[in-house]
This record gives structure tokens, C-alpha cells and sequence, in this order.
């Protein structure tokens, strides 16, 4: 029903509770619903070894009871299975060379990284589907992680690709439109991956691209 980490160290306390001096265990949990309705977290229950006030060892079992939550349904149900929400969403697009002016028979690399406050990582979407007539393609296996700060999760996918034209005329890439919920705003949103332009130099100069794969290429496409 929830996927859920926890966010802090557990936290232990003294505090009085109706003239009673009591020991509090206080755990901080985030958790993501993974369906609307009105869905229930927990009990969650915890076997703790305690030192009583005659120094011996006991066993004591701790239980919080159930949370209920009602969750509303996705603003978007044609996310293509996936439901992606955050507090705020970035991304970031390198590529390692002006791929519209490329030596003939080369490829440039795009490593786009779509990072993500306030999500879990596989809650991150799927791969973008890259595929061209034009443009011979091969795409590195996707990254993902998570880290923890004091603002809540941060987690992030990294896509890779290898783009080589199949010849030397320019090709446009369009942009790539990712939808997301701001949990914030309670709203839709959408972060792009800018289009690009990938050709060889020759094209401009009025030389004829060779058309062979360069050495080093062969190695990365292997």
C-alpha cells in the first residue's frame, strides 16, 4: 500500500505523562501511497530490550497504532503506469561535444540527470525512448540513487545515450516533455529535455561525410 524510508535517527526522550515519567521513542518515517483511497499505514510495532529500574534486562514490545490516510487519484492517469511526484524536479543535460558539428564518423554522448526533492527513486520515470531513422543510437544502462538531507529525499536517474548520424545532413531531436506533481502546489507541472541538432561539420563546408564508424566508437557501441 505505502512505500516508505526513514528520514532521521530515532530520536529517545523523557517526558511526563499524567505525573509519570515516561521514555519516548520517536521514529520519523516518509511514506508515499502507492493507489488513491482511503488506505491505512501500520500498526507498527517494535520488541525493544529495556533496562528496568533494577538493572536487569527485560523485553518490552512498543506499539503505535494504525494511521489512516485518504489519498485522492492522480490528476493525470495517462502517465503511462507511473505516477511521478515531488516537492521540485531539475534537470540537468551535458553533452560532450556541439553534437551539430561533429568530425565525420563521429558520435557525441548526452548524459541527462532528472533529479527529484521529495521522491524515492524508482518513482522516477522510465527511460525516454530515442529512436530516429536518421540516427544510429545506443543507450548506457540507467543509474539511479538516493540521498538523504535535512529537506527530505533527493533522488535522481541518469539517462545516457550515444548519438551517430547516418549521414551528414542535420537532424533535429525534439524536446522531451517529463509531466510531474508538485506536491507543493498541488498541481501539474513539466520539466523538458531541450531539443538538439546533430550533424556533421562537413555539412556546412560542402565536404561529404565519410560514413565509418571511428575507432574508438566500435569500443563504445560494443
Amino acid at each position: 500500500t505505502f512505500d516508505w524510508i526513514q528520514t532521521h535517527a530515532d530520536e529517545w526522550f523523557e517526558e511526563r505523562i499524567d505525573g509519570k515519567s515516561w521514555r519516548i521513542l520517536q521514529r520519523h518515517l516518509a511514506i508515499w501511497p502507492r493507489h488513491d483511497g482511503l488506505l491505512h499505514f501500520g500498526p507498527a510495532e517494535h520488541q525493544l530490550t529495556i533496562i528496568t529500574r533494577a538493572g536487569q534486562r527485560a523485553e518490552a514490545s512498543v506499539k503505535a497504532e494504525p494511521l489512516s490516510v485518504s489519498v485522492a487519484p492522480h490528476p493525470d492517469p495517462m502517465m503511462n503506469g507511473w505516477k511521478f511526484a515531488a516537492r521540485a524536479v531539475e534537470i540537468e543535460d551535458v553533452l560532450s561535444a556541439d553534437p551539430a558539428r561533429l568530425p565525420d564518423g563521429e558520435a557525441v554522448t548526452r548524459r541527462v540527470t532528472l533529479r527529484a526533492l521529495g521522491s524515492l527513486p524508482e518513482h522516477l520515470p522510465p527511460r525516454p525512448l530515442i529512436s530516429e531513422p536518421w540516427l544510429i543510437t545506443f543507450a548506457a544502462p540507467v543509474h539511479r540513487e538516493m540521498r538523504r538531507t535535512p529537506e527530505g529525499p533527493v533522488s535522481e536517474v541518469v539517462w545516457e545515450w550515444q548519438f551517430r548520424p547516418e549521414h551528414g545532413e542535420p537532424g533535429v531531436l525534439e524536446p522531451i516533455s517529463i509531466p510531474w506533481f508538485d506536491t507543493i502546489a498541488h498541481e501539474m507541472k513539466t520539466v523538458e529535455i531541450p531539443s538538439i541538432t546533430i550533424g556533421y561539420a562537413s555539412y556546412y563546408t560542402g565536404q561529404t561525410a565519410k560514413g565509418r564508424f571511428s575507432a574508438r566508437l566500435k569500443w563504445g557501441l560494443a
